[in-house]
């Protein structure tokens, strides 16, 4: 029953990957860049410093890149290949839920048996797992790290053998997830670690000096594996690259230096939509209610994990919604435990209403603009797109329907993570033949390989992402130069090209080497002439 279980989370995981992969090119600027790192780090051969354009790569450290690089060692440098390496890791998170399942409450396998269920129909998780990014690494880490520190605690008065695999255990994963994705895993397992009285309440087992022990020893560790990278890196790296691993990437994030800078109180309101459906099922807050604290150190040490994560990552200026993939991983384990304390649980309308609500207005969208035609901010999209959302819409309205788990936990868990599962799958089948060729610059990309294999120059103008490095399989980085430079660098390269995003191209003068739309402007190639007939264009 188990192996038929895990077998149909598996098949419905395939599903999700698998649409994604086909149906939605690589996103830029994120998966175009780190692909294009990775590529990079391929092509040159230095395993140490990843580099970006030519130049050392500091935003993230470097095991994503090896994942990647690991892959293509062993099946080949494709695309597809890359971009199952993130979603494989999230195919590892959910067993790593079983794992910490069985550890907890041996006794119970049907929290095992839903856990997977439960993360795989948790809406964040389900977006993130598709993408070639860094939050399922952190995510997987921190179900290792919190493995450790359960072992930690039912052994610490006991075998001296499992209590130091738990601290190894707890120090590797702190160790990986910085070489993943910086120190930020540390907030989601410090807080357990430090807070260990909140979740450790049975005398037999405090034992605080060897708890403590325990705790350093793994971040002694953790700290090992993160220098035996850091510090060959730094030195090769050169100055500002050692700056910026030891210092310059973490600060920024938490005084604001990037982009995405949010007050303090944002995550509160996003918690619905990350954590969706399940904050919003009846059931679970009846569960709450119900389930006996006290008695569970395993549901105390999840909440401890989840909710010092939120608070620590909301003193954080720099916020986004995929930070919060980890703590998703554990409020997984959460639900699956309280689902199965006897009483009734049922998804409820909410969600699924939710689900309807989208379904009833992407078809009334269509109908309107079918029948009436569009209003003033759909018009620039072509006819056929409204066919796609009315399906969008059709199938959104059956995902609710089938969405309203009721009965046993098994159905009433099993079948809304099956229509948000399905939810995001439809999403990818019906908007992909709309919005990929807004999103794909894989022709563009070639268009910069055949340049270079012609042995003419290339230039972005504008802050570059590496978007074109992977795609065209560039071995030679581009030059970037600002708006004003553009005459400038056309006369060293007379017969170079110059790339540009305009907000805007005119339909008359000159026309580019190469244009495509991309999201909401144009991208286009400029030979000399054209480009210094108006050389405005570049500075708007």
């Amino acid at each position: 029953m188990a192996y038929s279980g895990a077998l149909r989370w598996l098949a419905a995981w395939a599903v999700l990957v698998g649409a994604a992969i086909v149906m939605r090119p690589l996103m830029p600027l994120d998966e175009t860049r780190y692909l294009g790192v990775a590529w990079e780090m391929w092509t040159s051969g230095n395993l140490i410093v990843p580099h970006i354009n030519g130049e050392p790569y500091s935003h993230k450290p470097p095991v994503l890149f090896w994942l990647i690089n690991a892959a293509w060692a062993v099946f080949g440098p494709t695309e597809v290949v890359a971009r199952l390496v993130a979603p494989t890791v999230g195919l590892a998170c959910l067993g790593m839920t079983q794992v910490l399942a069985r550890l907890w409450w041996p006794d119970r396998p049907e929290i095992a048996a839903n856990a997977p269920w439960v993360l795989l129909g948790t809406l964040l998780f389900t977006v993130t797992t598709t993408l070639s990014m860094f939050d399922t690494l952190v995510a997987l880490w921190t179900l290792v790290g919190l493995a450790g520190l359960s072992l930690m605690s039912r052994h610490v008065t006991g075998s001296w053998r499992r209590f130091v695999l738990g601290v190894v255990g707890f120090g590797v994963a702190i160790g990986l997830g910085v070489l993943s994705k910086g120190p930020v895993v540390a907030v989601f397992l410090l807080p357990a670690a430090l807070l260990a009285f909140l979740w450790r309440r049975s005398p037999e087992d405090r034992h605080w000096g060897r708890w403590a022990l325990g705790v350093v020893g793994g971040l002694v560790l953790a700290a090992v594996i993160a220098l035996a990278w850091a510090l060959p890196a730094a030195e090769a790296g050169g100055a500002a690259f050692e700056r910026a691993i030891f210092w310059g990437q973490t600060s920024d994030r938490v005084a604001g230096g990037f982009s995405h800078a949010r007050p303090f109180w944002w995550y509160l309101p996003v918690l619905f939509a990350v954590f969706f459906p399940w904050l919003l099922v009846p059931g679970l807050w009846a569960a709450v209610r119900r389930a006996r604290w006290r008695e569970d150190q395993g549901l105390r040490l999840l909440a401890v994990c989840v909710l010092g994560a939120i608070v620590v990552l909301s003193l954080f200026t720099d916020k986004q919604p995929h930070y919060l993939v980890p703590a998703a991983s554990a409020f997984a384990l959460i639900v699956a435990r309280l689902a199965s304390d006897p009483g009734r649980w049922q998804a409820g309308w909410l969600p699924m209403g939710l689900v309807a609500a989208i379904g009833l207005a992407a078809s009334g969208l269509a109908l309107w603009c079918v029948l009436i035609g569009p209003p003033r901010f759909a018009q620039s999209l072509p006819r056929e797109s409204f066919w796609w959302l009315g399906a969008l819409g059709a199938m959104a309205l059956i995902v609710a329907l089938l969405g309203r788990g009721r009965g046993d936990v098994v159905r009433a868990l099993r079948r809304p993570a099956l229509a948000i599962v399905t939810l995001v799958v439809a999403v990818h089948l019906t908007l992909a033949p709309v919005a990929a060729p807004l999103y794909d610059l894989e022709t563009a990309a070639k268009k910069v390989a055949a340049l270079q294999t012609d042995q003419r120059p290339v230039a972005y103008v504008g802050k570059y992402h590496n978007q074109f490095r992977f795609l065209g399989r560039l071995r030679a980085p581009l030059d970037t130069i600002d708006g004003d430079e553009v005459a400038d660098w056309f006369g060293h390269h007379p017969g170079g090209v110059v790339i540009y995003l305009h907000r805007e191209l005119s339909s008359t003068g000159p026309r580019p080497l190469f244009e495509q739309d991309f999201r909401s402007r144009t991208l286009a190639f400029w030979e000399r002439d054209a480009a210094l007939a108006e050389p405005g264009r570049f500075m708007r």
